[in-house]
């Protein structure tokens, strides 16, 4: 149950969720929705699960091409920061975690990998702004197979027709316009990956038809490269957007797994013992 609302810039919201702990771990929940719009079961439902485990939830409803101008990126980057400065101005020392799925997974790693930036920015004091760890759940480390995969293949031209406005979505969602020349490389946040990136819990789907499951390999091993811990489990079975995969956050059967719904308890112990 939403506790209270906080109106951030561009039209984001941060909601902040009732826990049964008053000072339990803060978690930053970034919904998906490839920057073009949010995904509804990717926020409210998973904030109310992990309130259950004693974590302070917030969802941040950041910027999205579907309904703010400007959009990408970028501003819905300044979104995050903006959400984490104002947890911290009335929490300065509870250990915080960020949590994200697809897109909102990127968001999370990409503040992951700015946040000593930020403080800098802001004149704050060090650490200020430094997450603990990041739970990113079938992230978009880069976005080349949603951009790239289907060029070569032959398809018919309905189905080709729709892959190219989903992929006009993306990148507006992405840039802040649909321009297909524009370098999206920079969104690239396995590059990014530098000595102050903190730690990361990461899990996708050997089936998901989106995200490449080699690119969480190249997380965990550019992480592991500053000697920085993470966590990664792929399972078998599974497509895209599978949130809590349990009926709670389901649209439909097939989004019910049991195996993969076991990250759950997973990412709650983990984060719980960085707190200790």
């Amino acid at each position: 149950m939403i506790k209270e609302e906080y109106r951030l810039n561009n039209g984001a919201c941060l909601q902040e969720f009732k826990s049964i702990s008053e000072n339990g771990p803060l978690l930053v929940i970034a919904p998906g929705g490839g920057y073009y719009t949010l995904t509804d079961n990717e926020g409210t439902c998973v904030a109310e699960k992990f309130a259950e485990y004693g974590f302070r939830c917030f969802v941040l409803r950041y910027a999205t091409a579907d309904t703010q101008d400007p959009c990408g990126a970028d501003v819905a980057l300044n979104d995050m920061s903006a959400a984490v400065r104002m947890i911290r101005e009335s929490d300065p020392a509870a250990p915080l975690f960020l949590l994200g799925f697809s897109a909102g997974g990127h968001l999370c790693a990409s503040f992951a990998n700015v946040w000593k930036q930020e403080e800098t920015k802001y004149g704050l004091l060090c650490d200020t702004l430094k997450p603990a760890g990041t739970v990113l759940c079938y992230p978009a480390l880069n976005f080349d197979r949603i951009l790239h995969s289907y060029e070569d293949d032959e398809l018919p031209d309905t189905i080709q027709n729709k892959i190219t406005v989903f992929q006009k979505l993306v990148r507006k969602g992405l840039a802040g316009n649909e321009e297909t020349e524009a370098d999206l490389s920079k969104f690239d946040v396995i590059q990014k990956v530098n000595s102050d990136t903190p730690p990361s819990f990461m899990w996708g789907t050997e089936e998901d038809e989106l995200i490449d499951p080699e690119t969480l390999y190249q997380y965990q091993k550019a992480l592991k490269k500053y000697g920085t811990e993470c966590v990664l489990t792929l399972f078998e079975k599974g497509s895209h957007g599978l949130s809590l995969a349990t009926k709670q956050s389901a649209y439909n059967e097939k989004m019910i797994n049991d195996d993969v719904a076991s990250w759950v308890e997973e990412a709650a112990q983990w984060m719980k013992g960085k707190t200790v």
